[in-house]
């Protein structure tokens, strides 16, 4: 299949879980959460952008959309680094009421938006899941390291699942 793209998503259900693959790019009505989708293809099926363009989508509480209907930013379109094969690092700031994505340098924003997840989400003080979900096309697009960590404010943990489960982070 046609490579769509891959998203950053935090959502706050009793257990992660996966929306639409394809155009929904795995995080389509996935509940309470916010999506910060790095889209390589236009998809004329419903509105979007054109190809190459970074975007933050949520419809609070409520299915999540990948339509750009739902997009709260985005970023110009044509950002041929999302397309081009080569490596690339994606760096995401965000502080109550500002949250930033870089794309391979941290020096300006490529896409600012304006928001307070807690005001946009349900959240159980302050804890949401987060990772990547993707469209389900086979393609050489991957996450290949990420790490996360609070920009200042109280500790943070993760909470490992019972019965002696693998947990990956």
């Amino acid at each position: 299949g046609t490579r769509e793209g891959f998203a950053f998503v935090i959502q706050n259900n009793p257990a992660p879980t996966l929306g639409a693959g394809g155009r929904g790019l795995g995080y389509e009505g996935v509940d309470n959460s916010v999506a910060i989708e790095f889209d390589v293809r236009r998809n004329f099926e419903h509105v979007d952008l054109a190809p190459g363009h970074i975007s933050v989508h949520t419809h609070g509480i409520y299915a999540n959309l990948a339509s750009h209907n739902a997009s709260l930013g985005a970023s110009i379109a044509g950002l041929t680094e999302l397309s081009d094969g080569n490596a690339h690092v994606a760096t995401i700031h965000y502080r109550p009421g500002r949250l930033q994505v870089f794309l391979d340098s941290t020096n300006a924003p490529r896409l600012e938006v304006r928001c307070d997840l807690a005001k946009l989400m349900n959240l159980d003080n302050g804890q949401a899941w987060i990772g990547f979900t993707a469209d389900g096309a086979v393609a050489n697009g991957r996450v290949s390291s990420w790490d996360f960590a609070p920009a200042s404010g109280p500790a943070f943990g993760f909470s490992l699942p019972p019965n002696n489960a693998t947990a990956v982070f």
